[in-house]
């Protein structure tokens, strides 16, 4: 989990989607792509849903903080972008690709 934390927060985000959806467009077609990218800016809403919702991190006495972080905590920005973006993936490679070891690997 914390790879996948790792890989879908900051700029890096951004660089997966760009090459996620160069990936989808040369395999699935443009539809798919302008989809993906779509996946991608939907964690945009996860700023605004911030804004909206105002709900403040776990204080130290609830958990151990690592790290504190300004902003509010609800939606987490990076688990939104893993679940829209890398859920839509991972759809992807289930349900078109024909190889049965990477539709397993995959699940």
């Amino acid at each position: 989990m914390k790879w996948v934390s790792y890989i879908t927060a900051g700029w890096r985000s951004v660089l997966l989607v760009i090459a996620g959806s160069a990936i989808v467009f040369w395999r699935l077609g443009k539809w798919e792509a302008i989809l993906m990218i779509a996946a991608g800016l939907s964690s945009l809403l996860g700023f605004v849903f911030k804004i909206i919702v105002e709900r403040p991190r776990p204080t130290i006495d609830l958990v151990q903080v690592l790290v504190v972080e300004q902003r509010n905590g609800f939606p987490s920005g990076h688990a939104l972008f893993a679940a829209v973006f890398l859920g839509l993936m991972a759809y992807f490679t289930f349900t078109r690709l024909r190889r049965r070891s990477i539709r397993i690997l995959t699940l």
